[in-house]
């Protein structure tokens, strides 16, 4: 658990308690009410404390491209280094990533390439319960979902080893995977799932292990297939982005009122 983001919390809520001591007049700080209203506040920090210890998480964004040098001694040209950005996000929560899947084409890649296959890693503490298709092109045959995950190894190959493999369309079937288009996907496992999850090496071919993530591209240039792997761009967490729990929220949102309460009776 990190929290990075909750002295920034901690500080706002302090600020508004002394704003309301220091802006009130002698005589209502001795009153009755006034002394309920600070105590109340010296309770709910403390709550608010112990309630965004529990819940505060840093994001993690892990960030690829894949392209660069073809792996196989195919007759296929190098393609540009980032053909393929491929970007795992958990969003501040653990439990699942979303993973979006841009192929943006460049230098080397034919306009009617099809990417095939694409394989992932993961940490060997985490695992896989199930995908949830988001947008854009799906791993699909005949409508059939093709994703695979085994934490013993899927793909076949120069692909083989990995635990995840996204088979996408190949021609003649579901609308394939080609340059300009993406595919998003929600990735849903273990309690401790994050993007961090997936920066991980693996494989078991000498020609393109070890990697992160490796792709098969059909007809990527000269009519021929190539495979490539990827290279970390954007670490896990960085950059990082904290996001607050909704109870957190509410409590500063509490502490707002309050401190207009206090203005109104300063006046």
């Amino acid at each position: 658990m990190n929290l990075a983001g909750f002295p920034h919390f901690s500080a706002c809520i302090f600020y508004s308690v002394n704003r309301i001591i220091r802006g009130a007049p002698e005589q209502h700080i001795r009153t009755k009410g006034y002394t309920l209203m600070l105590n109340s506040l010296r309770s709910v920090i403390f709550l608010a404390t112990l309630l965004a210890a529990a819940n505060s998480i840093q994001a993690g964004i892990l960030r690829l491209e894949i392209g660069g040098i073809e792996l196989t001694n195919s007759p296929a040209d190098d393609i540009a280094s980032d053909a393929i950005v491929v970007t795992f996000d958990d969003m501040g929560t653990s439990g699942s990533v979303r993973v979006t899947i841009d192929f943006q084409g460049g230098t080397g890649v034919d306009t009617q390439a099809k990417l095939n296959d694409i394989v992932f890693n993961l940490d060997p503490s985490q695992s896989i319960s199930s995908f949830a298709f988001v947008e854009g092109i799906a791993a699909t045959k005949n409508g059939t979902q093709q994703i695979f995950y085994s934490a013993a190894g899927v793909g076949t190959g120069a692909l083989a080893g990995a635990n995840i493999l996204f088979d996408f369309p190949p021609p003649g079937h579901d609308p394939p995977l080609q340059p300009g288009s993406k595919s998003v996907y929600d990735i849903f496992g273990s309690a401790g799932l994050t993007a961090a999850s997936f920066n991980v090496s693996g494989g078991s071919q000498p020609a393109t292990s070890p990697f992160i993530a490796a792709v098969h591209i059909n007809a990527v240039n000269n009519g021929e297939s190539g495979h490539f792997k990827a290279t970390v761009t954007t670490p896990p967490g960085n950059p990082p982005h904290h996001t607050p729990e909704p109870g957190a929220m509410a409590i500063f949102a509490a502490f707002t009122g309050l401190l207009a309460v206090g203005r109104k009776r300063k006046a």
